[in-house]
């Protein structure tokens, strides 16, 4: 098997005022997913960052539609840390994403159980409540996030449009 080399660009001379220029991957495949896989493979794992690391990969599989391969990052990440919010919250996203919803509203119900203020697990579970025709547990959340975004214009109006759908 040959090796793989991904070349990069980081030409700091054009980059303006001390930004960060992105990453440009050249397309050495004739599917980016398959450059785009092999970077994920490709991403260090070290003790201090495995977490962050292993949550970047599963949020790249996410992107890619690779729900399966996302979990098992995430249930690395649990294995290691079992209240991580994050992780857990973007399980619970993920076996939305798959139609998993009775599955999903348990990774949620667990967020709300650590943090009950986290409105995009509440958000996220009404969502899946309403996937399984639990309107009255989904509305019920819905009010939950109002009130707990109580002084956001920009959700509120978010949250108003969403809401006449459910209705």
């Amino acid at each position: 098997m040959s090796k793989f080399v991904i070349p990069v660009s980081l030409d700091e001379s054009s980059v303006p005022s001390g930004k960060i220029r992105d990453l440009h991957i050249i397309k050495l495949y004739p599917k980016w997913e398959q450059g785009l896989e092999q970077l994920i493979k490709s991403i260090p794992i070290r003790t201090t960052t495995k977490i962050k690391s292993t949550r970047d990969k599963g949020l790249s599989y996410i992107r890619m539609g690779r729900y399966k391969e996302a979990i098992e990052c995430f249930d690395k990440i649990l294995k290691i840390k079992p209240n991580d919010l994050e992780s857990l919250s973007h399980k619970g996203y993920t076996y939305s994403s798959l139609g998993e919803y009775w599955t999903a509203i348990e990774c949620l119900k667990k967020v709300i159980e650590i943090e009950p203020s986290n409105t995009t697990a509440w958000h996220n579970l009404s969502h899946c409540y309403s996937r399984v025709s639990l309107e009255e547990q989904a509305k019920e959340c819905h009010e939950k996030v109002k009130g707990l975004k109580k002084g956001n214009s920009v959700f509120k109006n978010y949250l108003s449009r969403y809401l006449n759908k459910v209705r």
